[in-house]
């Protein structure tokens, strides 16, 4: 069994500075449809947290496939969470097809947040 592990670390105020910067058009480029509704219902205090949370985790489950990086690659991966709150991924598109036995038990991930950073770490299975 080979193990993989990919992290990444970003700027919360870098995210907020795009987020400013193209609104919805970043968010229809970086998120899925059911991301989308969930950040824009995000109360303002915590939207860009979650913004660079879910971006830094899909930042690091690519690393961790070692996964070709773009913009429709990050659509296909969805942050998503467990009834429990724990965060998990599911798969859409070319990466479930590349990775067709790649489940949400097969990935753990763990994503933080601190005043100026979100930070997170997968590891696959």
């Amino acid at each position: 069994m080979l193990l993989r592990h990919g992290i990444d670390i970003c700027s919360i105020k870098r995210v907020e500075h795009i987020y400013l910067k193209y609104g919805r058009k970043f968010l229809t480029k970086a998120f899925t449809e059911s991301e989308k509704l969930i950040l824009l219902n995000t109360d303002k205090k915590n939207l860009n947290q979650k913004l660079a949370g879910k971006f830094a985790a899909k930042e690091a489950l690519i690393k961790a496939l070692d996964y070709t990086t773009s913009y429709s690659a990050l659509r296909e991966i969805e942050i998503s969470h467990y009834a429990s709150g724990k965060p998990c991924i599911i798969l859409h598109g070319g990466i479930l097809d590349h990775y067709n036995s790649l489940a949400a038990k097969d990935i753990i991930l763990s994503i933080s947040h601190e005043k100026d950073y979100a930070i997170a770490s997968v590891i696959v299975l």
